[in-house]
């Protein structure tokens, strides 16, 4: 899903819908989306080109850690559901803006 990656703030230039992710032009339906600090020790801050309405986050076997949904999310605290920090490894971040879903890995340590 993910297109390109570049530097230490981890920022990732994705295209297309969800999974289902095709190549297209440099300028056609891109939504750029920076994730920082990555890796991190806590709170992980998302910026989007659009409004970021909905943040769900996976353990890598895809169990929910946490689903976040508002009207303009910014940040990710680095806990579960139930207020407890997660576990250390790589998570998968599903960033839902006004333009479409994306999905990004995120690394606790």
């Amino acid at each position: 899903v993910v297109q390109s990656f570049e530097g230490v703030l981890g920022r990732f230039i994705v295209r297309g819908t969800g999974d289902n992710v095709s190549p297209v032009s440099e300028n056609a339906g891109s939504t750029s989306i920076l994730v920082y600090p990555n890796p991190t020790s806590g709170s992980v801050n998302i910026r989007a080109e659009q409004p970021v309405v909905r943040i769900v986050v996976r353990t890598m076997l895809g169990a929910i850690v946490q689903d976040l949904q508002g009207a303009s999310l910014t940040q990710w605290n680095g806990t579960s559901s139930d207020g407890a920090p997660v576990a250390t490894g790589t998570y998968i971040v599903t960033v839902t803006t006004l333009s479409g879903s994306f999905t990004l890995p995120v690394v606790v340590q």
